[in-house]
């Protein structure tokens, strides 16, 4: 297993010619990172109307409020962009193990399939870690570095040490979770549109709006659904864009009761994991299930 995942790794960082995917997405989070804080200094030196003009455009973002809420501006907003990269990245590997023989040849060399797909799973896990980590880094260190230390500024709260470690463990779960779900999709339609498509449909949060047009049309145009509607806002809740959404509120409200259907008042951060690893299980189960029934 170990030896996939380094075999893996080293074709997603192979860096002449740029060629590992890995750099590529790196790349591109890089220039996130650096528009972001350019923008900022731009509008600090003179730009958008002046300084104070571009820290109340600032305090209106939450982005000075503490580390863990101007990640959350960055990371996640109305999208995240690290899940983006995460399932993107995974989905495209898969995609080029099913056209170019590769993932045949490696079923066909291991002691069984099984090793393979359970293997991709473990692989995004770590590849989701990486992503999280380096933009984490090159986002909030560039904000302290080149924003922050030049023009004086101070967060006007700190997470706690414990909290901050909690949330970037969350999105790092959450992000996980987004890159396994279209795995099985993927590998029993064989058809890139799809998967695409079910990735954007997850990180924007389609499901749980779906599901709770459904509820709240229960007590008109869709009266059949109306005894399973306290149901269906339940499960709106229990998805993986709504961990991905609430995300944004950054660290300082975990503890608190999440305060949504369905989750009978459990702190933010235990139904968060708990929404993650149910996910986790479901999608790794469905991949390994499809990858039993149907050739690489």
């Amino acid at each position: 297993m170990l030896r996939l995942i380094r075999s893996d790794w080293y074709r997603e960082t192979r860096i002449r010619g740029l060629r590992g995917s890995f750099w590529q997405y790196a790349l591109v989070l890089a220039g996130i990172a650096v528009l972001e804080i350019g923008l900022m200094r731009f509008g600090l030196s003179g730009g958008f109307g002046g300084a104070a003009n571009i820290i109340n455009m600032a305090e209106d973002m939450d982005v000075l409020l503490s580390p863990s809420e101007y990640l959350d501006t960055f990371l996640f907003g109305s999208y995240s962009i690290i899940a983006f990269a995460t399932s993107f990245g995974i989905i495209d590997q898969v995609f080029v193990d099913l056209t170019d023989g590769f993932g045949k040849t490696l079923v066909s060399s291991t002691r069984g399939r099984l090793t393979y797909f359970a293997e991709k799973v473990l692989f995004a896990g770590t590849w989701s870690a990486a992503f999280t980590l380096l933009f984490g880094a090159l986002s909030l260190g560039g904000f302290a570095l080149f924003v922050m230390i030049p023009f004086g500024l101070t967060f006007s709260a700190l997470d706690s040490i414990g909290g901050f470690i909690l949330w970037n463990l969350l999105a790092w779960l959450a992000s996980w979770v987004a890159s396994v779900v279209p795995l099985a999709v993927a590998l029993l339609t064989r058809n890139k549109l799809v998967a695409y498509g079910l990735i954007i449909g997850v990180l924007f949060g389609w499901i749980p709006l779906l599901l709770q047009g459904m509820a709240y049309s229960a007590g008109g145009i869709l009266k059949v659904l109306q005894p399973i509607a306290p149901a269906l806002l339940a499960l709106s809740s229990w998805m993986p864009s709504t961990v991905l959404h609430t995300l944004t509120y950054g660290a300082g409200g975990l503890f608190a009761a999440a305060g949504m259907p369905g989750t009978d008042a459990l702190p933010t951060w235990s139904w968060m994991l708990g929404t993650c690893l149910i996910w986790l299980i479901l999608a790794s189960g469905a991949w390994i299930a499809a990858g039993r029934k149907r050739g690489v």
